[in-house]
């Protein structure tokens, strides 16, 4: 599995490369007139595009009977495809950070302090965002090739809609005015990077944390076995 990752690696570095390129030069521009929300955002969109660039190049190339070629099954190259986008996701992080901490240094931001961004909760929620989008993205990838990007994307945005209209209205439990409570309140001061935060005022860190690794634990499980599912029957 390590040599289908660094297989995918080689095959795509120069599309890594060029994304990278211009996530640097758009990332500075946000920096300089965005919010944090804005800028952070902007960064994950791009963290999802690249942690899947692999699929989406093999199916622009047609490289996938070259790659069934290989003494590995497909359930392992499904895979290390998802073992490579969870390498990705963390690497982009990291370099998120770092590379808003740089700018901090070097860009005077209208909006933005980036000293203080780095907290457990905004690492946290944005993984946890990331994760979610590219478990959603992928089968559809599978599925649909490049085109499926459009469809994750659009269903990521759209169960997130969802999820806030839920929010919003509220739900008469008194369960749920405790986790609910407050939220918008606090999500408009903290920002939605403080999502984790959010939440876990009411419910106490150790249960949402839970709660949110068992959330992406199932969303990752489900998304690997459809993806499978699909790959396996797929006929090339």
């Amino acid at each position: 599995m390590l040599k289908m990752i660094r297989k995918d690696f080689i095959t795509t570095r120069n599309t890594l490369l060029i994304n990278i390129a211009v996530l640097l030069v758009m990332g500075a521009v946000m920096f300089k007139i965005a919010l944090l929300d804005v800028f952070l955002m902007i960064n994950i969109v791009y963290a999802v595009l690249i942690a899947i660039t692999p699929i989406t190049v093999e199916d622009k190339l047609r490289a996938d009977p070259l790659t069934l070629s290989l003494p590995i099954t497909r359930r392992r190259i499904v895979g290390s495809k998802y073992l490579l986008a969870l390498l990705t996701i963390i690497s982009m992080i990291i370099f998120l950070f770092i590379y808003g901490n740089i700018l901090n240094i070097f860009i005077s931001a209208n909006y933005i302090d980036f000293s203080n961004a780095l907290t457990f909760s905004r690492v946290f929620s944005l993984f946890f965002f990331t994760v979610m989008a590219v478990s959603l993205c992928i089968p559809f990838v599978y599925r649909f090739g490049q085109n499926g990007i459009v469809i994750g994307l659009g269903g990521t945005v759209l169960l997130s809609t969802v999820f806030f209209m839920i929010t919003a209205i509220g739900l008469r439990s008194e369960l749920m005015k405790r986790i609910i409570g407050g939220f918008f309140e606090r999500l408009e001061n903290g920002g939605l990077s403080n999502f984790f935060y959010s939440i876990s005022q009411d419910m106490g860190t150790a249960l949402a944390l839970t709660m949110f690794i068992c959330i992406m634990i199932v969303m990752v499980f489900v998304s690997m076995r459809l993806s499978m599912f699909i790959y396996i029957r797929k006929e090339f």
